[in-house]
């Protein structure tokens, strides 16, 4: 499964994250989506979906 994390800036934060100057958010593949305010713990995620994915498929 692929995941990106992309840095959310001004208008691109959700409404719930305006408060923070930047939020990271994380896509999986099959369109869910997770935010977070620090750029670790987002990396963190990715990083799981894909050993999760990886040993799905074996």
């Amino acid at each position: 499964m692929a995941t990106r994390v992309k840095k959310l800036e001004g208008d691109e934060r959700p409404a719930e994250y305006q408060h923070l100057p930047q939020v990271f958010r994380v896509e999986s593949d099959d369109g869910s989506l997770s935010y977070f305010e620090d750029e670790e713990e987002a990396a963190r995620k990715a990083t799981a979906l894909f050993v999760q994915d990886r040993e799905e498929k074996g």
